[in-house]
């Protein structure tokens, strides 16, 4: 109290007392009214202030983020009502206008409170109320008196500066990042060991300890010229001396003498450890201010540099005491412990090591004033004291950044968050087991017709390389496989080559008995290769470069592009479906090891991601992950990006060619923030006539490949009619066998059009609804005329039960339809010879439009001819 007279830093606590006995029109001290936590009278509100003083400091709990919010609310309520409680109080100093600019302050501080609790740069929304710690109070050397408060050291050798922020007396809320949170958002309750708390300590060293030391090098060096380094500084020093502390000549001058030593000990020999490592001089001779010294840098330069310090053999820099020296031995003593320890503490540990820190640098600043009470004012020290408390307490508080955990704590994190990643991507990838190619032939609000991809799926051809010379045909099964041993890098190879080797082993070993022969053999081929070689010897050091330089670049792992194009229809969209499904099969905890899958490889990937071109609206690769892990971002916030970046991961771009401008804006960031990721494969399917399109958009990091589809072989159209129409079965419980349908195809297997899988499941879906019109289809015309003729009879079905055309006779709703038709025809062929795949809302509005002014339901009209998809 004494040291602050108008009492603007004193804590509540003491503040509360000081109202409650020294302030005039309140209750007396003794009555009940400053017990009562109910009522509006200014003593109820000031109990409360005190009350939810008390809950905040000397409770060790953990809350999360809706239970910090709602305490942030109740004190903030409670500083509103005690203020308007103390104008009501005493209206002849405060008016009504002074109280609501309090009340203003107090909202804005408020907000600002709620926004570093709600912003999502917060890795891990977890706080910990700490208790306060104990008061530090550190005793003057002994045999030194009290120095007094001097003046500034004089204009020719000022002393760094030092700036201090407002001291703070009450402990806030401390934020950890240590603790994880589970599935529902509530803090785990462990008090397990983490490195967080290690690199805490690390950073207050660095941004704490070592800014000390370094003011202390500054006020002893005073004499040091700027523009020499602190080795030249040395060497020109006088003779050392066992002076301790700031002594004058006998002239009555104020010259120092300086307790230095040159840079080798006195009576040096030969061989002796030198003062400096190679590392520090290098150091040295590259920072002449010294600013950028290490603690374990700063504590020799100290000792041999610095004015009135005790000589370098005196027990006093090893001895427990209150000197300056011990201070500087303490201070390297805890900078070894804590670099050469684990980093692993619990929170107890932690915070018994913060106390210790505090205390070390509290008594160094101390011992420090007293030694350079010329340099140093008792005012300048305790500000730095509370420039150092308020720099502790902000370490100790804060947020690790992504940097430091990904250097120290990526693989915990990793451990943690792939199985919260998949989880949710279970989840959201469900919808991938089944498969609508169909949409546009059920009706609007039929949730049936949905096949099981596994069911249907049929093998496909493929060929890699556009050249014709130069197209090798492709097992799609192997599809994955094929790119894996490129992302992996040398390792895998090397794997192979070793089995390989394995091999000609045991092949040699077969051989045992004709060894001789093959030995003479041999020889005769060596003396003939031996004179080849001679013959070129001047080109075998260039291309043993040029082999070396080409295995760097094959071992080099890259990110890899695996591109699937081909016509509309030919499986692309399938095939992507397929792979999601069965790579959910292999992280799906009840699947069974007997369970066969078609593609190969998945089990390498450990998260997958999709993106749908034609219905995408997001526009960012943070999007795509906030859409697919809500949750895991929830928990991990800004770690999201880096965490998925480390995973193996798998992400399939299907139809480029019916991208929107969103979807372009994705893909783009994506390719871009996955060009360094080299255990990232992305797959991308395309129409032939956008390929060149999309190439262009690719970072030359990623390693392309393409990969043509072809369609079904000839023997397997009729299987895959087989399988279809039997899945149509099950799913529809149609009462056709479907063989009549399977002859067909049979027949006519060879016809170009049956290639198509799409072309076949559409054939599938006429025989169901319209079994006799199939017999009529013998080309791909034929094929698309009649499923056109059966949507507009399934759309004539509907609209007689629909209330808005049940009234009009069959002719009239033809014609309906038919004019419609025709401002479709119409819109669909001027977007197709845009290149453009879908309607956008525009013209999808213009088709509602029309269906309005011929009294036709939009829904079903559209939904007839259309696959409709929200993508809000």
């Amino acid at each position: 109290m004494s040291e602050n007279l108008d009492g603007s830093k004193w804590n509540i606590p003491l503040l509360f007392k000081c109202i409650k006995y020294g302030c005039e029109g309140l209750a007396p001290f003794d009555d009940r009214v400053w017990t009562d936590n109910e009522g509006t009278q200014l003593e109820n509100c000031l109990y409360r202030v005190k009350s939810q003083r008390n809950d905040a400091v000397h409770s060790s709990y953990r809350m999360g983020r809706l239970l910090i919010l709602e305490e942030v609310d109740k004190m903030c309520q409670t500083c509103i009502d005690t203020l308007n409680a103390a104008q009501l109080r005493y209206q002849e100093y405060m008016t009504t206008g002074q109280c609501d600019q309090l009340i203003q302050q107090v909202l804005v501080h408020v907000d600002q409170i709620k926004q570093r609790y709600q912003s999502e740069d917060v890795l891990l929304p977890i706080v910990k109320m700490y208790p306060p710690e104990p008061a530090i109070t550190a005793s003057p050397p002994t045999n030194t008196p009290e120095p007094a408060i001097t003046a500034s050291p004089p204009t020719n050798t000022p002393g760094p500066a030092i700036t201090a922020s407002p001291p703070t007396n009450t402990p806030g809320p401390a934020i950890t990042a240590s603790q994880s949170i589970d599935h529902q958002g509530t803090p785990s309750m462990t008090d397990q060991p983490s490195e967080y708390y290690g690199l805490k300590l690390i950073k207050m060293h660095w941004f704490v300890l070592q800014p000390c030391m370094y003011h202390i090098l500054c006020l002893g060096t005073q004499m040091k010229p700027p523009d020499k380094n602190f080795i030249e500084y040395l060497k020109d020093l006088p003779q050392p001396s066992t002076a301790c502390g700031l002594e004058h000549s006998t002239a009555g001058t104020s010259q120092p003498i300086y307790n230095v030593q040159p840079l080798t000990p006195p009576n040096y020999k030969p061989g002796d450890q030198r003062i400096f490592n190679g590392q520090q001089k290098k150091k040295i001779r590259n920072d002449l201010d010294g600013k950028g010294f290490d603690i374990a840098l700063l504590h020799p330069c100290i000792m041999l540099g610095c004015v009135g310090v005790a000589p370098r053999d005196d027990p006093v820099w090893i001895n427990e005491g209150t000197e300056l020296e011990n201070c500087l031995f303490k201070i390297k003593k805890e900078r070894n412990d804590v670099t050469h320890e684990t980093l692993k503490l619990n929170e107890s540990q932690f915070l018994e090591k913060v106390v210790k820190l505090r205390e070390i640098i509290h008594n160094t600043l101390i011992t420090t004033q007293h030694r350079f009470v010329h340099l140093m004012s008792l005012s300048e020290c305790n500000q730095y004291k509370e420039k150092v408390d308020k720099d502790i307490d902000n370490i100790r508080d804060e947020r690790l950044g992504i940097d430091e955990l990904q250097k120290h704590s990526l693989p915990m994190l990793m451990q943690m968050f792939i199985p919260d990643a998949v989880d949710e991507l279970k989840e959201k990838l469900k919808v991938h087991n089944v498969v609508t190619l169909l949409d546009f032939v059920k009706s609007c609000d039929s949730k049936e017709m949905c096949l099981k991809i596994q069911n249907i799926f049929t093998r496909i051809k493929m060929v890699k390389g556009k050249e014709q010379t130069s197209q090798t045909h492709m097992d799609y099964k192997k599809l994955l496989t094929w790119i894996q041993p490129k992302a992996k890098g040398c390792a895998k190879n090397k794997e192979e080559e070793e089995e390989e080797q394995q091999e000609e082993e045991e092949e040699d070993k077969q051989h045992e008995g004709n060894e001789e022969e093959q030995q003479e053999e041999e020889e005769e081929e060596q003396q003939e290769e031996e004179e080849e070689d001679k013959q070129h010897e001047g080109n075998e050091e260039e291309q043993q470069e040029e082999e070396e330089e080409d295995k760097q670049e094959e071992c080099t792992p890259k990110p890899q592009m695996l591109i699937l194009e081909g016509p509309a229809g030919m499986g692309k969209t399938t095939l992507t479906m397929l792979m999601v499904n069965e790579w959910l099969d292999s992280v799906r905890d009840t699947m069974e090891e007997s369970v066969e899958r078609t593609i190969e490889g998945l089990d390498y990937y450990d998260l997958v991601l999709k993106i749908n071109c034609r219905d995408s609206h997001l526009t960012s690769f943070e999007d795509l992950l906030k859409h697919y892990m809500n949750k895991t971002f929830c928990k991990y916030r800004n770690l999201l990006p880096c965490l998925t970046k480390e995973c193996r991961l798998l992400i399939i771009i299907d139809g480029y060619d019916e991208r929107n401008s969103k979807s372009r804006e994705l893909i783009e960031d994506v390719l871009l923030n996955l060009k360094h990721s080299n255990n990232s494969t992305i797959l991308c399917t395309t129409r032939p006539e956008h390929l060149v399109d999309f190439i262009q958009i690719v970072p030359s990091e990623y390693e392309k490949n393409v990969m043509e589809l072809t369609g079904i072989p000839v023997d397997l159209r009729a299987d895959f009619m087989e399988k279809y129409f039997q899945e149509i079965k099950r799913v529809m419980g149609s009462k056709e066998s479907g063989q009549e349908l399977v002859d067909k195809v049979e027949r006519e297997k060879h016809k170009e059009h049956y290639n198509v899988p799409l072309n076949l499941a559409i054939l599938a879906w006429l025989f169901h609804f319209q079994p006799a019109k199939v017999t009529d289809v013998s080309s791909q015309t034929e094929l698309y005329y009649h499923t056109h003729q059966m949507l507009k009879d399934k759309l004539d079905d509907r609209l007689v039960m629909h209330n808005l055309t049940k009234n009009d006779d069959k002719w009239e709703r033809e014609d309906k339809i038919e004019e419609w038709l025709l401002e479709f025809y119409l819109k669909t062929f001027l977007t197709l010879s845009d290149n453009i795949l879908y309607l956008d809302k525009p013209i999808i509005n213009d088709l509602r439009s029309v269906c309005r002014r011929l009294k036709l339901p939009p829904l079903e009209v559209l939904g007839a001819f259309l696959t409709l998809k929200n993508t809000s």
